[in-house]
């Protein structure tokens, strides 16, 4: 393994890089060692980047560092933050930095600058998520013994998906990667891995493939109800011909970056996951478009669940705040929100502040119309009520029980949001005191958002109730929350 080149390493794999590296505004080169381990990126250099007029200069952030290493593969490094730097008499200068991510298999000189035709990865569980039967094994028999005579492997490779998503203008597609090594004398080892392209109909920046690549990362994280991390991803330039056949290529590019990944399960099953794609694959070129089409309503939304999800650890209290917000958020984007005409109240508004304004003293007309400014919106409990209304009645039976028991668990939540807030116990009958309370309160807004989620992309109600109802996930959680919080 330790002479593999950097393009073909994984984002799984710790390695180091040996080589010279430099500045694009400057032509000296420094020699140093880039370390990739998976939480931590650093460029050791032999030397320093900070060189004016033959005298050391302090350390600064450097947008781009260029590298060639001893293997000559290009490298492109991207944010790199001053760590450490030491100098020594007699001797020599040192310096560390602190690496964003970076690019192996060319020089780029501006970020913002960086185009790509398309881009493919691998995702964590994507195989297992596909569940494609690839290998078929068959065995004989000696003369109706146990003896076994002859066994056989065989590979086929499988029928594979493409999409075309207008929301993005790209299309979306998967491909097989089979793998086999070993020897035909004592062991032989296949490999079936799961690979996803976005290829856009037009050449796009760096940024929005990197974007769009997590965004389909999160919806493979919402179906499989796990978090997802990146085994590698890929950059594909302009196409090109090779100088020595002539043949159209397009230059390949390897990214890497810090995952932290303490939610990763090395024995991830099949019953892990909450909806496969077999579930839905009648649906899944709808489900894409829906998905990258309604980001800029669900994104708030989204990057909160998200979150939640792949931090390792989180306060109780910060994550029950996070999950009400989420659905305060999705009311305001989704539903109409207003209690009166916005043109009426106006008019009312404008009346009341020209007699404040006029009659009163000024600190307190100030307060007033602060409070103006946001009189026509919802109230929390009306914003919840309304989400759990449009639920279809066998969900809210699941989730809460009878109506009295919804009521009930809309104020506890109002009322622990409120006091979370402002720390005020006055008038909150059914606040959420004690840590098992908050848990499954917690548990059951999640899987709340989770079935908002799933409608937003246009999974039926009754089919993802369903998958949450046999999730072992939620089974305990949910009638653990009926059990504690349904008195």
């Amino acid at each position: 393994m330790g002479s593999t080149k950097a393009l073909k390493r994984t984002m799984f794999e710790d390695f180091q890089v040996k080589g010279y590296w430099w500045i694009p505004e400057k032509e000296e080169k420094v020699s140093g060692i880039l370390f990739y381990k998976q939480d931590k990126i650093e460029l050791e250099l032999l030397g320093t980047l900070n060189v004016d007029d033959g005298v050391l200069a302090n350390p600064t952030y450097h947008q781009v560092i260029l590298g060639m290493s001893d293997k000559g593969e290009k490298f492109t490094l991207f944010k790199g933050f001053p760590a450490q730097i030491t100098t020594n008499f007699p001797g020599y200068p040192t310096e560390t930095y602190s690496i964003d991510s970076f690019l192996v298999g060319g020089h780029f000189y501006n970020l913002e600058d960086i185009n790509f035709s398309y881009c493919s990865f691998i995702p964590t569980y994507l195989t297992k998520w596909l569940s494609r039967g690839v290998f078929e094994e068959t065995g004989w028999f000696k003369d109706d013994t146990s003896i076994l005579e002859k066994m056989q492997l065989s590979y086929t490779p499988p029928n594979t998906f493409k999409y075309y998503v207008p929301s993005i203008n790209a299309y979306i597609e998967e491909q097989g990667s089979a793998n086999f090594s070993g020897d035909l004398i004592e062991k032989r080892i296949w490999k079936n891995k799961g690979i996803l392209y976005i290829r856009p109909e037009h050449i796009q920046s760096m940024q929005w493939l990197k974007e769009r690549t997590y965004l389909l990362r999160e919806l493979l994280a919402l179906l499989s109800g796990q978090a997802i991390y990146f085994e590698n991803i890929y950059y594909f330039g302009e196409e090109e011909l090779r100088e020595e056949d002539s043949k159209p290529f397009n230059p390949q590019y390897s990214y890497f970056f810090k995952q932290d990944k303490s939610k990763f399960k090395p024995n991830f099953k099949d019953s892990d996951i909450l909806v496969k794609f077999s579930d839905i694959e009648e649906n899944f070129g709808s489900i894409l478009d829906s998905w990258f089409g309604k980001q800029e309503i669900l994104e708030t939304v989204c990057s909160l669940y998200f979150n939640e999800l792949y931090m390792e650890k989180t306060l109780l209290n910060t994550s029950f705040l996070n999950m009400v917000q989420m659905l305060e958020i999705y009311h305001r984007r989704v539903y109409e929100g207003k209690i009166f005409d916005e043109a009426t109240y106006k008019e009312y508004e404008s009346k009341l502040l020209g007699y404040v304004q006029s009659e009163l003293p000024e600190e307190f007309a100030k307060r007033v119309a602060n409070l103006l400014s946001h009189g026509n919106e919802y109230s929390l409990s009306k914003r919840l009520r309304e989400i759990i209304s449009n639920l279809e009645p066998e969900t809210k039976k699941y989730l809460f029980g009878n109506s009295k028991n919804r009521d009930r668990f809309v104020q506890q939540l109002v009322d622990t949001r409120n006091f979370l807030t402002h720390y005020d116990k006055t008038e909150k009958k059914n606040l959420l005191e004690k840590p098992d309370e908050k848990f499954y309160a917690l548990q059951r807004l999640r899987t709340l958002v989770t079935l908002i989620l799933f409608k937003e992309i246009g999974v039926e109600e009754s089919s993802i109730r369903d998958k949450i109802a046999q999730s072992r996930k939620y089974q305990s959680v949910i009638s653990g929350a009926k059990a504690v919080l349904n008195k």
